[in-house]
């Protein structure tokens, strides 16, 4: 018998900068990451996929840190860059940036 999976697809957030700093920085979700954490555990998923456009591009790095404040550490998280972050930055900066962010969350 197979069991459907549930995800639970997060686009286009456009995370705030000082919304990121908070979260990291303060442990303090938005109103906005607190409703989606909310979300996240209301809706119970196998995994989250987010699609993209969540922060800026100077906050590419902090992407994974900033997932795990409203997404909890023992539930996958499959996530892809947005135009949003390639926006004024080179595309090999950016697939850079991807593979330390691989390295740290599968090795880190």
């Amino acid at each position: 018998m197979t069991v459907p999976m549930r995800l639970l697809c997060l686009s286009d957030l456009h995370l705030r900068s000082d919304a990121v700093v908070a979260a990291i920085d303060r442990q303090r979700l938005s109103p906005f990451l607190a409703q989606i954490a909310a979300t996240v555990a209301e809706v119970s998923p196998d995994a989250v996929v987010v699609t993209g456009d969540t922060v800026s591009p100077a906050q590419v790095r902090l992407l994974s840190a900033t997932l795990r404040t409203f997404i909890p550490a023992e539930l996958p998280v499959i996530a892809t860059l947005g135009n949003h972050e390639f926006r004024r930055q080179a595309f090999k900066l950016t697939q850079k940036c991807n593979h330390e962010l691989y390295l740290q969350d599968s090795f880190g």
